[in-house]
């Protein structure tokens, strides 16, 4: 213990100038953050998170290329060090100086926020530093460890970047389109990989000084990067991150006309392929749950064994209680398109989504002047907020992470706001809001550690028609509000038949009176 103090030492006095501007900076941003509007131009370019992160990794660099691992002619290996004590100097450097001035930070911003620091908090702190460690400290201080000179990291970071652009080039756009959860799990095997390399070259670096085995665990973590993004296209991947429901949890119906007819509505964009939409409605919804769809597939079937296929495409809507009715969009050929009058088509779509279960619902009195959302958020009716207010003059914040899902509904008969503006609104109306946040992890990976809930509505429930746009529904300080959270349960992939289309209805058609 005493040499690696005597290690940490050394490395303050060396480098107590970058260490002091590093804390000026991280203080600076805590109250730019905290004070809206001043000195804006830096706050819009982000040049201080830019500036902090850079002498993070300037410091990181200058700990461990102090004693450079690369070569035979440094002085310190002839130094009564161990290895394990050299690499727990730098460790404890880089927490200490570190992460250390931005936990402090982050703690005057949840002050200002007014939420208090409870033990509940402290491991989602934890975490945090712990994701700025692996990121910033652990990946910077892995390519010092095979370089000399600070020139030499440049150079090796450069190279990366020089790769990364010729890998752009690559007709990746020709590989059918993935999904968040594939995207998810073959990010999680390769981050595994990635960090797994990382961890032998340093440890390797320290212990062995055997630089080429090093640089071979370096371009293993670098070529795991394009590996990962063609796992990510494997069928396997798809079938393993969204396993097939047996019994879906809604059904889905195309919606009919007040005459019983079906219809689906051709659009034809100016550029590229017409589209196909069809409305549909979910029936059967468990009210405590709310099904979050992230990708989805047309099949359709027609007269003499004609048939077409969308392929998988990327799309994001939610349905639940409340909120059962949406469009599925595909775009389709235009040779296809003006088939499907003729074949009778009937549709059955795939949809790949995830399952949220909420808890029981809270009552909430808006009409005081701050206000809670217990186990959610704390709201403050206010004027002047550093987040863009979704409702003038209301703000609402979190610490360190929302819940997985956040369900918010009002009724139009309770609303304190004008007449004016509920002309045209029933007692019956309502509107839903749905925000997602985050599951799994007890912190978001964010230097500012206050997460905003958006209080935005939409339009009233049914749909109240304004010239060719819907109604808004405002949300006004006094009208109570009924929150539900939850968490995610599982991803799923279900089919569904829809059956007959219905005729075609031309939406690019002009209305009578349009030329």
């Amino acid at each position: 213990m005493k040499m690696i103090l005597h290690i940490l030492l050394k490395d303050l006095r060396r480098q107590w100038r970058e260490i002091a501007l590093y804390v000026l900076v991280s203080a600076d941003w805590a109250w730019l953050s905290t004070h809206p509007g001043s000195w804006e131009w830096m706050r819009q370019k982000n040049m201080l998170p830019a500036v902090l992160f850079g002498l993070w990794v300037f410091i990181v660099i200058r700990a461990v290329q102090g004693e450079c691992l690369v070569g035979d002619r440094e002085f310190w290996a002839t130094r009564p060090y161990r290895w394990w004590q050299l690499m727990s100097a730098k460790v404890l450097l880089c927490v200490a100086v570190l992460n250390l001035p931005l936990t402090v930070a982050e703690l005057c911003l949840l002050r200002y926020a007014e939420i208090p620091l409870t033990a509940a908090l402290i491991p989602g702190f934890l975490f945090l530093q712990l994701m700025f460690f692996m990121v910033a400290t652990f990946l910077t201080s892995a390519i010092a460890a095979v370089t000399e000179t600070l020139v030499q990291w440049l150079l090796t970071i450069a190279g990366m970047i020089l790769f990364a652009i010729v890998l752009s080039w690559f007709p990746w756009d020709k590989l059918p389109p993935t999904l968040n959860g594939e995207e998810n799990s073959a990010g999680l095997l390769g981050m595994a990989i990635v960090f797994g390399a990382l961890l032998f070259l340093v440890v390797w670096q320290y212990a062995r000084r055997g630089v080429w085995p090093a640089r071979a665990a370096l371009a293993v973590a670098v070529l795991t990067v394009p590996g990962m993004i063609l796992l990510a296209h494997v069928a396997m991947v798809r079938a393993m991150a969204y396993p097939v429901a047996t019994s879906p949890e809604v059904q889905l119906t195309v919606q009919t006309s007040a005459d019983g007819t079906r219809t689906y509505t051709r659009k034809g964009p100016p550029f590229g392929n017409p589209e196909i939409s069809i409305p549909v409605a979910a029936v059967h919804i468990d009210p405590h749950m709310v099904m979050s769809v992230e990708g989805m597939r047309l099949h359709l079937a027609g007269d003499h064994g004609w048939r077409w296929d969308s392929g998988w495409v990327n799309k994001s809507f939610w349905l639940g209680e409340g909120t059962s009715e949406t469009d599925l969009d595909f775009s389709m050929p235009a040779a296809v398109m003006g088939q499907l009058p003729r074949v009778h088509a009937t549709a059955t779509v795939d949809l790949a989504y995830v399952t949220y279960r909420l808890t029981r619902e809270q009552r909430i009195d808006t009409s005081r002047a701050k206000f809670e959302i217990p186990g959610v958020a704390q709201c403050r009716w206010s004027g002047s907020n550093r987040f863009e207010m979704a409702v003038p003059g209301l703000r609402c914040e979190a610490p360190l992470r929302l819940p997985g899902i956040v369900k918010e509904e009002m009724l139009a008969r309770e609303s304190t706001c004008s007449q004016a503006e509920r002309d045209n609104v029933t007692p019956n109306h309502y509107a839903v809001a749905v925000q997602f946040g985050t599951d799994g992890i007890p912190a978001d990976f964010d230097m500012d550690p206050v997460r905003e809930l958006q209080m935005a509505f939409g339009s009233w429930l049914p749909l109240v028609p304004v010239g060719k746009e819907f109604m808004p529904a405002r949300f006004c300080r006094g009208t109570p509000i009924v929150v539900q959270t939850g968490h995610m349960e599982e991803r799923r992939q279900s089919s569904f038949t829809l059956g007959a289309i219905g005729t075609e209805w031309d939406a690019g058609a002009p209305d009578e009176g349009e030329e």
